[in-house]
């Protein structure tokens, strides 16, 4: 007989994000006692780390208090019009496009999504037809990826870094991604549940990109556990198998080391950038802006941090402070903290149990690689949804009515 999560201890409700990223730092303190070649940080980077945690836990309890509550019509257009504009910059700074040309284009997808959301809300999170396409369009421009690359980079690691800015690479983790949280919650059969999982992963390991392969794999174990289909101990089961994936990949992308070394290195020389971006940003930041409105961020802390060509981990609040500093860190941990709270009531009061796995699936991400417009974009979307559902106005009941 299955376990039943309601009665027992939530691994993964918004407080234990904390738990995972207090795992992140002991091991980053670990890789600094052994011989790898790491600089030793500064105490001001784990003071800055712990200064937020209280702010991330008001987030929270803010995100309980506000959640449900009526919002006003003008906050979803106030809302698209800010998202178009973000993004008419990334895309600006990213593929050079004309600034006007990069805020039409943003204009015209996210007012599409808006009323895609406004007039099939409940379609969406219920049917499967759509989530399948998309899971399926997704891997074919995965594919073609490849083939414009000329290869796999899980057979060839070289060819990893091209793929980062392959527009076709992009696209197929954006659908896919979408396609795959809104199918896996209605796939009520174990067995197809699982198949796809492990499709999904194995389509996005050829990539070699841990952030990708983490977002479907991790965001496919919590769907799971939240719907019941495994208990903690066949969680924690996946996690290790999450946490092998990881040193797997690392190892065949960079064999500096021996793998258990190299994962050491990589959350030690990811504190370090983090601690170099504080040397520089404190107290109120160094950049003021320009790395959040980068297509890519961790090209950029390469080259003002590290000084070369090369894609740089930060960490979770590396960008924040290194735009805003200190201020900028709080502010992004309670919004954190405030988002993720929401996702988490909404999944448990509404039971469709795709958003929150797969936004908290994301932020275990951040803790390493960093937050970035692009995985940003799925915590975006899902606001846009809690918008439309809590719009005082009814307007869009008429709309669903035409």
């Amino acid at each position: 007989m299955k376990e039943t999560n309601s009665k027992i201890a939530d691994l993964f409700k918004p407080q234990s994000f904390l738990l995972f990223y207090l795992l992140f730092i002991v091991i980053a303190a670990l890789s600094f006692s052994t011989t790898l070649p790491l600089k030793k940080p500064s105490l001001l980077s784990f003071v800055i780390i712990f200064i937020t945690f209280p702010f991330y836990l008001l987030g929270i309890k803010l995100g309980k208090h506000v959640y449900g509550k009526k919002i006003p019509a003008f906050i979803n257009f106030l809302y698209i019009g800010l998202l178009t504009i973000f993004y008419g910059l990334v895309l600006t700074n990213f593929y050079k496009f004309n600034f006007y040309l990069s805020l039409a284009l943003c204009a015209v997808a996210f007012s599409f999504i808006y009323l895609v959301i406004l007039k099939k809300l409940d379609i969406i999170t219920s049917a499967t037809k759509g989530p399948s396409f998309l899971f399926i369009v997704g891997a074919v421009f995965l594919f073609m990826a490849f083939f414009q690359e000329k290869g796999i980079p899980l057979l060839n690691p070289a060819l990893k870094v091209n793929l980062l800015h392959n527009t076709f690479f992009g696209i197929s983790m954006l659908i896919f991604i979408f396609g795959f949280t809104l199918l896996m919650p209605q796939i009520k059969e174990d067995k197809k549940f699982f198949l796809i999982l492990i499709i999904g992963t194995t389509l996005f390991l050829l990539s070699a990109f841990r952030g990708s392969i983490l977002a479907i794999f991790l965001t496919g174990i919590f769907i799971a556990y939240y719907a019941k289909k495994v208990d903690n101990k066949k969680v924690f089961l996946a996690l290790v198998v999450a946490f092998l994936l990881i040193i797997s990949i690392g190892y065949l992308a960079r064999p500096l080391f021996d793998p258990l070394n190299l994962f050491l290195f990589r959350a030690g020389s990811t504190h370090v950038v983090f601690d170099d971006i504080v040397q520089k940003s404190m107290p109120f930041g160094y950049t003021h802006g320009t790395l959040f409105f980068q297509g890519n961020p961790r090209d950029f802390v390469g080259q003002e941090i590290v000084g070369k060509q090369a894609n740089i981990t930060y960490t979770i609040l590396g960008a924040a402070v290194m735009d805003f500093g200190i201020i900028g860190a709080v502010l992004w941990m309670f919004s954190l903290g405030m988002i993720l709270q929401i996702a988490y009531t909404n999944m448990r009061i509404k039971g469709f149990e795709g958003f929150y796995p797969l936004l908290f699936s994301l932020s275990l991400i951040f803790i390493e690689i960093g937050a970035d417009p692009f995985f940003l974009f799925f915590f975006f979307i899902f606001l846009i949804f809690y918008f439309v559902k809590n719009t005082k106005n009814r307007y869009k009941q008429m709309i669903y009515k035409s």
